[in-house]
């Protein structure tokens, strides 16, 4: 009626609820309504459907609720508070005095059916590591989800264990917005907590000089129950664009991708009797449920790892397996190179100062403690003789060059043997060589299933493999380092690059495993078995697996030996 519109009663009219208190009455008043229902036809005193105020629980529409009329009432002490262990708030009883939070009304729908959308008030929770919607809201929308037990810690009880259903698919836009926010998977409860008194409204915004600029943009009181609770586990809906600050004591508007809302003490009203705080602090924990196929699926990993369909791959994963796939190859040496799988080629900054200060502490320590200065100069030594590091006298090309600082960590378990670490993540200029590497799929076997198989038969094997596998050329310059020949603190230090991935890169892990397992591919109908027990039985560099007999642990062995041996790896019993 009020606005041509005939998918929506006069209650829940948006333009209705917008105009001030004095126009709504007129309106209904000229229009010769009912002041109960809002509908024509008879008067309130013979109303068969009156509504109850969500503001004052009186016998009255909440769209004909005058937040300014002052009722007068005595005030009544606290009465005793019950706890219930399934609660998800503390109720905690105050002064007559009206307190706003970030409470805002929304429009929540499925991905599946955003048509079917329903007006609720969401509580926008920084307490709460967990989204929760009304149950009922959840079965208005058809939303998809299943049973689930929840672990609930509140400020009431901790670790209530409650049935729930996990809800998936939803999304919420603001009052006024077309653009929606995707919700993480939410979790029913029978109520939202919520103090209907704590919703701002743009009266509450008139309140404040700091605040009435915003009054257009919060809605007026919504006739519609609250039905979401958004936790920090969708930190776009709480993410704060703007924030407009009063005085110490003075409430703050903070606006969010969800629209305004008012964010503490405001003045008092007296419609209501007595007042309630609601502290939210949630932590939720999904408990899975046991079910026969997990039995199954525990008998079954003796032989078969991971269920390959479950393995979800990203965009970059596909780009890191394109990468090794078309650049991987065998040099002259027999060393597999691969290149460092960059998500784009970087130009990075000049961070030699950088390693330079690094290098000058590492110096003051190598000076103090010759023992430490002897076994660093060993490791350092070896790398070189062994190929996996090498001098360079030319300046690479700018922006392709960078140096990597290095400190020297002992083995907890093997006193004297230290290793020299190469530090990946030092940032310049708020830059580091790990940000620019692709990490690469999880392609590690699952460490269960070699334990298990490990178990399997009489007689056990176990081996390693030394040596990582080669850097393309090109791309050595970006693991250059400073370092002084033979140990010799006194001469300026020389410029110096691996030939090696390091095991300080993100990308090593993955790149280690593509390499052994292409290795064990390529050689497969050669060395069958080798190849069998490197693709399942290793575990990054080491291997276990069982035989029945000793032939066919030699066999076994000498086919690993070989195998290794195609790709320049030394294997190890």
């Amino acid at each position: 009626m009020f606005c041509q519109g005939t998918n929506h009663q006069l209650h829940n009219c948006t333009k209705f609820t917008e105009k001030v208190i004095e126009e709504r009455r007129r309106y209904v008043q000229e229009n010769k309504l009912c002041y109960s229902c809002l509908r024509p036809g008879h008067n309130a005193k013979d109303c068969r459907s009156r509504q109850t105020c969500n503001s004052c629980k009186g016998r009255h529409p909440t769209s004909l609720h005058d937040n300014n009329f002052k009722k007068q009432t005595k005030v009544t002490p606290p009465q005793n508070m019950s706890s219930d262990a399934s609660a998800t708030a503390l109720n905690v009883a105050t002064s007559q005095t009206t307190n706003t939070s970030m409470i805002v009304p929304v429009w929540v729908s499925t991905k599946t059916n955003p048509s079917n959308e329903k007006l609720v008030y969401a509580l926008l929770d920084t307490q709460s590591d967990t989204t929760f919607i009304d149950q009922g809201v959840s079965e208005d929308l058809q939303a998809d989800s299943y049973p689930v037990r929840l672990r609930l810690t509140t400020m009431l009880d901790k670790d209530t264990v409650l049935q729930s259903r996990r809800v998936t698919g939803l999304q919420v836009r603001s009052y006024s917005s077309a653009n929606h926010i995707d919700l993480p998977p939410a979790y029913t409860r029978d109520s939202i907590p919520v103090n209907r008194t704590h919703i701002p409204t743009c009266d509450t915004a008139r309140c404040w000089n700091h605040l009435v600029a915003i009054a257009k943009d919060i809605p007026p009181l919504q006739d519609c129950e609250i039905g979401l609770l958004i936790g920090y586990n969708c930190s776009r809906a709480l993410a704060p664009r703007e924030v407009i600050a009063g005085r110490n004591d003075e409430p703050y508007g903070i606006q969010t991708d969800l629209g305004w809302s008012i964010v503490g003490f405001s003045p008092a009203r007296l419609d209501t009797p007595q007042t309630s705080g609601l502290c939210h602090r949630i932590t939720v924990k999904e408990l899975p449920p046991i079910t026969p196929a997990d039995a199954l699926r525990i008998l079954e990993s003796d032989f078969k790892d991971t269920n390959e369909d479950s393995k979800k791959v990203s965009q970059d994963d596909i780009l890191f397996l394109n990468k090794m796939k078309e650049n991987i190859r065998k040099n002259s040496h027999g060393h597999y190179e691969m290149p460092l799988p960059f998500k784009e080629r970087p130009m990075l900054p000049d961070n030699m100062l950088l390693a330079t200060v690094r290098l000058n502490h590492m110096k003051r320590k190598l000076s103090k403690d010759q023992t430490l200065h002897k076994n660093y100069t060993d490791f350092m030594k070896e790398i070189i003789d062994r190929g996996d590091a090498e001098e360079t006298k030319e300046d690479g090309v700018k922006g392709e060059t960078w140096y990597l600082p290095h400190h020297g960590v002992y083995h907890s378990k093997k006193p004297g043997k230290l290793r020299v670490v190469f530090d990946c993540s030092a940032k310049y200029e708020d830059v580091c060589l790990n940000d620019n590497v692709l990490h690469g799929p999880v392609l590690i076997n699952n460490l269960n299933g070699i334990l298990i198989r490990f178990h399997q038969h009489p007689i056990a094997l176990m081996r390693d493999v030394e040596k990582m596998f080669h850097v393309d050329e090109p791309d050595r310059n970006y693991l250059s380092f400073l370092c002084w020949k033979n140990g010799d603190l006194e001469r300026e230090p020389d410029v110096f690059r691996m030939k090696v991935h390091l095991f300080g890169a993100t990308s090593s892990p993955a790149c280690a495993n593509y390499g052994i397992k292409h290795l064990a591919e390529e050689h497969s109908n050669e060395y069958p078995l080798g190849a069998q027990f490197v693709m399942k039985n290793f575990y990054v560099d080491d291997g276990v697996a069982s035989v029945a007999n000793t032939e066919d642990a030699i066999q076994l062995a000498t086919d690993a030996r070989m195998l290794c041996a195609k790709g320049s790896l030394m294997n190890h019993m």
